[in-house]
């Protein structure tokens, strides 16, 4: 019997999850990205020296198998817990310390949280293909195809795995040769998820300045300050050479839409002010090189209709993301990907191999 053939669309976390729950088994995965490297929003950018996490900032290994796939079954070289505690803050001022457990702890890795992303990569043995852009899904005689934007093709696949943003992945759906009926309903059922859209602003001092608070990270509760999420990138070993500063200001959805256009050039002083004054920063202070990042959808708000788009699985279609549970968390796109291998295990050839 040949080897079944899985084709997995999206290397993020719940793409490269699900190609590594599979790495035992006798299959041939292909995950492919659009990106220049695997982990999706879990994402890392380098600098003169620096390492920032832009997108996704931590981790946190709340459940037991998350911990023991993370610190026993993946390469734990550079995997690092951020010492300094958490806390959360208002638009008045009051800050109050997020209490710390074993399981709260956010982790990354000296190089980057992409690590995580391309340590499930490497493990599971795929095929990987980057800077690749899927235009199209193409389903027939019970097979399926991709076909990218510079017209490659990639195939014929048994099953498919689907894991960029709902909107994205809906539009992919269009005109996939499945049963009209279903395709119209697993589009639905796609577009029912909602997103946030979030400006991340990357702040690089050449001098560190004395710190007011003892905490890595700010998260604003009330909605009613500008930044939603404020860290020190210096608390992450290895990220930063010592004396110099690094901030990551994730800004709040509403903020971001009224600017969503703007350029960073006119973005940062703004921003920096406002992270001035959360920190009590010294007027002084002023970054000496900015990066920036769009996030169209940053965070989903409520998840797509999951029983409905498991009506694909009998065509070897299957879904995975953090739109499948409406929250933008790593560990909910690393279960996302679990669980769409062990779904993807009970249907065709990979039913025989469980």
């Amino acid at each position: 019997m040949a080897t079944p053939r899985i084709g997995v669309i999206g290397a993020g976390i719940a793409g490269c999850a699900a190609a590594f729950a599979l790495r035992d088994r006798a299959v041939h995965v292909t995950l492919i990205d659009k990106a220049r490297g695997v982990s999706g929003r879990a994402t890392t950018r380098r600098r003169d020296g620096v390492h920032y996490d832009h997108g996704a900032n931590f981790f946190k290994l709340k459940k037991a198998h998350h911990r023991a796939l993370v610190r026993e079954a993946l390469p734990t070289d550079g995997l690092e817990v951020i010492q300094r505690p958490l806390c959360t803050f208002t638009a008045s001022g009051d800050l109050t310390p997020i209490r710390q457990t074993e399981a709260n702890q956010p982790w990354t890795y000296r190089d980057g949280i992409h690590m995580l992303g391309k340590h499930l990569a490497t493990a599971s043995g795929a095929e990987v293909h980057l800077q690749t852009r899927i235009a199209r899904i193409h389903h027939a005689d019970g097979e399926w195809t991709a076909t990218a934007t510079d017209g490659s093709s990639f195939g014929p696949f048994d099953q498919l795995l689907l894991t960029p943003p709902a909107p994205q992945t809906a539009d992919l759906l269009d005109d996939s040769d499945l049963p009209a009926s279903l395709e119209d309903a697993l589009v639905e059922a796609l577009r029912v998820a909602s997103y946030q859209s979030q400006h991340t602003l990357v702040l690089g001092y050449e001098k560190r300045w004395t710190r007011a608070q003892p905490f890595y990270g700010f998260v604003n509760t009330d909605g009613a300050h500008p930044i939603a999420w404020l860290s020190f990138e210096e608390d992450k070993p290895g990220h930063v050479p010592p004396g110099r500063r690094v901030l990551i200001c994730q800004m709040q959805p509403s903020w971001t839409e009224e600017r969503f256009d703007a350029p960073h050039e006119e973005l940062a002083p703004v921003v920096a002010a406002h992270a001035a004054d959360v920190l009590e920063a010294p007027a002084a202070a002023q970054p000496a090189w900015v990066d920036h990042q769009r996030w169209r959808y940053s965070q989903p708000t409520s998840g797509a209709a999951t029983a409905v788009l498991a009506q694909a699985a009998p065509h070897g279609l299957f879904f995975a993301g953090d739109f499948m549970v409406g929250q933008a968390r790593v560990p909910h796109a690393l279960q996302s990907g679990l669980d769409a291998a062990a779904e993807m295990l009970q249907y065709g050839a990979l039913a025989e191999q469980r």
